[in-house]
């Protein structure tokens, strides 16, 4: 009995880490490799069977697996209506990342580093207002600065050394995440907040947008070099 609890508790984790990483990896592909959407599409559509299938006989189905010689079963109903708010959340904010990708302009900034910075900060805000998540850039790498940033906790050697370590931290409520990152070789913090739940999925979000701005900064870099030599 125990074993069903505990299983019922860790599911809707394990499966919004799951989402997170089809979702995650699904823009990104289609980010650098617009075209193999329409020249691979076989592919695609044996990745999206069977994610399905495999959502749906670990996830929903009333059976889970033995473990050992216990059987351990889900009450379906109970995890949807659990994971109902969550998954809309997730929904509303994926469609602000592809809106975000496929129409607005992403403007790469050249001129050293706080221009990259400035990149940055620019298209984390342009997310941010679409998905009602506040989100800020600050540096972590001189004692006033982490200060700064820490200032309102009552645990900031915890908090501090979680980040120092490059791990996410989550606030209390689900309503605050710090996420640390190495732009140009200096360590930032992002920070979301919100009044409405933050989770995993959403960190990974917002740190997808880094890495592909982050490509796209070295790509126009490398053209504009390109072009300086001929």
């Amino acid at each position: 009995m125990e074993m069903g609890d505990a299983t019922k508790r860790k599911l809707p984790f394990i499966r919004k880490i799951w989402y997170s990483l089809f979702t995650v990896g699904a823009a990104l592909s289609w980010t650098l490799f617009p075209t193999s959407l329409f020249e691979n599409w076989l592919h695609y559509l044996i990745v999206a069977c069977l994610f399905v299938v495999i959502d749906a006989f670990v996830f929903l189905s009333a059976y889970v697996q033995r473990f050992g010689s216990n059987l351990l079963t889900i009450d379906t109903g109970q995890l949807i209506e659990t994971n109902q708010e969550v998954l809309q959340l997730q929904e509303k904010r994926l469609k602000a990342f592809f809106r975000l990708l496929k129409s607005d302009t992403i403007n790469v900034y050249f001129g050293g580093h706080d221009a990259y910075i400035t990149g940055v900060r620019e298209i984390l805000m342009k997310f941010a207002e679409k998905t009602d998540i506040e989100a800020n850039l600050f540096p972590f790498m001189t004692k006033a600065e982490k200060d700064h940033l820490l200032f309102h906790f009552s645990n900031r050697t915890v908090v501090s050394a979680t980040l120092e370590r490059q791990d996410v931290y989550y606030g209390e409520k689900d309503r605050l995440i710090f996420i640390p990152v190495i732009l140009k070789g200096e360590h930032y913090v992002i920070k979301l907040s919100s009044e409405e739940r933050i989770i995993e999925y959403d960190a990974l979000l917002f740190a997808s947008l880094v890495a592909i701005y982050d490509l796209l900064s070295f790509n126009e870099d490398d053209e504009n070099k390109a072009h300086q030599l001929m």
